[in-house]
C-alpha cells in the first residue's frame, strides 16, 4: 500500500509480515518480520521493494525445503 502525505510531500510505501507470508505462507510472523527487517537494513533504492525482493530474501534466510 503506498499513501502519499501532501502536507510533508512524503510517500510512504507499506509492506506488512502478511505481504510477506502471501508469498511464503510457511514462514511464521517473526520470521516474516525477519525478512522485513533484512530488507529495509540493506535497502537499495535503485531496486526497491518489490515481489521478487521479498522472495529472493526469503529464499536466502529460510531456504525452501525441495521436495
Amino acid at each position: 500500500m503506498a499513501t502519499y502525505y501532501a502536507e510533508t510531500g512524503t510517500l510512504v510505501v507499506e509492506w506488512s509480515v502478511e505481504d510477506v507470508q502471501v508469498q511464503r505462507p510457511d514462514l511464521t510472523l517473526e520470521q516474516a518480520a525477519n525478512v522485513l527487517q533484512s530488507i529495509a537494513i540493506n535497502h537499495d533504492s535503485e531496486i526497491g521493494i518489490n515481489w521478487e525482493v521479498i522472495d529472493c530474501v526469503a529464499q536466502i534466510k529460510y531456504p525452501e525445503e525441495i521436495r
